[in-house]
């Protein structure tokens, strides 16, 4: 970045029209850095799913013992979400990254 920064300069000048900036001091956001290269916290909050279906409730409704048809839905619907994660993931990964920047420059 040090190497441009006279380009930089340079082009603020000239859209300031005028010579306001003498030198852009950039600074790495270390903190901000390391936490975006954080994996992020494996948590799974179960929530009944819409997608569960006529046929694992039909399936569900043949189990008698009520703990174990209540175990068989909630891994129904952990296995549905897993899956709808992955989705998300895989349209966040084709998707343009965000505006910020770990380096913030410093105008003087």
């Amino acid at each position: 970045m040090e190497k441009i920064a006279a380009e930089y300069v340079h082009g603020v000048n000239k859209l300031l029209n005028g010579s306001y900036v003498g030198f852009i001091d950039f600074r790495v956001d270390r903190d901000f850095v390391i936490q975006s290269r954080r994996e992020p916290e494996k948590t799974f909050e179960f929530h009944h799913t819409q997608e569960i279906g006529e046929e694992l409730e039909s399936s569900a409704a043949k189990i008698k013992d009520e703990d174990l048809r209540e175990k068989f839905l909630r891994a129904a619907a952990k296995s549905l979400e897993k899956k709808r994660r992955i989705a998300e993931r895989l349209c966040r990964l084709h998707k343009p990254k965000s505006k910020r920047s770990p380096i913030s420059p410093t105008l003087s």
